[in-house]
């Protein structure tokens, strides 16, 4: 055995003794066997460093998208932030060259590709990396969120982010810029959002964003509503709300307080996450909310229906635990499990059995795809 080998083994052994190694987590089974018969839709997924994968359902055919980059620590990409599907097959992500050598080298780019690794196409290239840009060396380039349209072609995100810092919390805030992949054309809105989540509706045309507001302006009246009171409970004055725009109007609505929105793929309702990460269901009509509770909701990533969810959990009881990271830098992370999961009722099943906790994943149905022989 190597000496390398021997002091990793002895390292192992220390951490675990010491009880550095957290604690695993999992859920009670059994699983459920009826869920991924019935789910359609691609799972996209970032395969560090630099990789993105699709997972096809309810086939789990696994396709890889572009391929991990290379060990050049002079110029290495990584995925930023991704999204979609749309219902033309594509993805949209932003491929960041912070390891660039010389600050003058690193930049970041927009970019799409199609679910079976073709047109990978850079839609803009810009100068700064994305990874620093909500540290004091960044220059707020770009944010984390970023959502692509179901249709149209619309991919928006945050720019020129700044420091916005709360009685027990530091957040970002920025621009809201919206692009069109088709064109290749973009430019800031008139809204300024929390690096807090952005989702689409459907028809291409509205979008979730989140900004800070008065508890008059989130029509917070009393200590009913969940959301609002784990908010409250941080900061009285100002609390994070969910608004809904209409981008060709430039209009928009008030949906509900709290942050992290997710529509549902048929746009009626959207998941709204609390200070504390729990998750709840605003019905886009009526404003009602109910709490997602069953076992593992705890990282909703899609509402494929009323009763549907896809979420990253905890593994299943009896499987094997997994952990990632460098320790000491990052620490060791349990792994989570991305399942399907029931609403009405405590039903859910594995359809893919690892992911690091900081894994960019995202899920869209493709319904077009593929949309030319050419892609067949």
């Amino acid at each position: 055995m190597s000496l390398r080998r021997i002091s990793a083994v002895f390292l192992i052994s220390m951490v675990c003794g010491c009880g550095l190694f957290p604690q695993p987590i999992t859920v009670p089974g059994p699983e459920s066997d009826s869920l991924l018969p019935t789910a359609k839709g691609f799972i996209v997924l970032e395969q560090a460093p630099g990789g993105v994968v699709a997972v096809q359902l309810p086939t789990l055919r696994k396709t890889t998208l572009r391929p991990q980059s290379s060990d050049n620590f002079a110029d290495m990409a990584i995925i930023y932030a991704l999204s979609g599907p749309d219902n033309l097959g594509r993805i949209a992500y932003i491929e960041d060259h912070f390891y660039a050598n010389g600050i003058n080298k690193q930049r970041h780019l927009l970019k799409t590709v199609r679910l079976d690794g073709s047109e990978d196409t850079v839609i803009f290239s810009h100068t700064g990396s994305a990874l620093w840009a909500e540290t004091s060396i960044g220059q707020g380039e770009i944010g984390h969120s970023i959502s692509f349209a179901p249709t149209g072609g619309r991919v928006a995100f945050l720019s020129g982010l700044k420091d916005l810092q709360m009685p027990s919390a530091f957040l970002s805030q920025g621009s809201i810029e919206i692009w069109n992949i088709d064109q290749k054309t973009g430019k800031k809105t008139n809204l300024r959002g929390l690096d807090q989540g952005l989702s689409w509706f459907p028809d291409g045309k509205r979008l979730a964003y989140v900004k800070m507001v008065s508890r008059l302006d989130a029509r917070v009246n009393n200590r009913a509503d969940p959301i609002a009171v784990s908010f409250l409970d941080w900061n009285w004055d100002r609390i994070p709300a969910v608004f809904i725009c209409d981008v060709d109007s430039q209009t928009e609505t008030f949906l509900h307080a709290g942050w992290c929105p997710i529509v549902s793929i048929d746009g009626s309702k959207a998941i709204i996450g609390d200070r504390d990460g729990s998750s709840y269901c605003v019905d886009i009509g009526t404003g009602k909310t109910s709490s997602l509770t069953g076992p593992g909701k705890n990282g909703p990533i899609a509402m494929l229906d009323d009763r549907t969810l896809l979420a990253a959990c905890y593994p299943t009881a009896g499987t094997k635990v997994k952990f990632s990271g460098a320790w000491p830098v990052n620490g060791p992370a349990e792994m989570f499990a991305v399942k399907l999961t029931r609403t009405d009722s405590q039903a859910f099943q594995t359809v893919i059995p690892y992911i690091a906790s900081r894994t960019h994943i995202s899920f869209g149905l493709g319904r077009k795809y593929p949309p030319s022989p050419a892609n067949k």
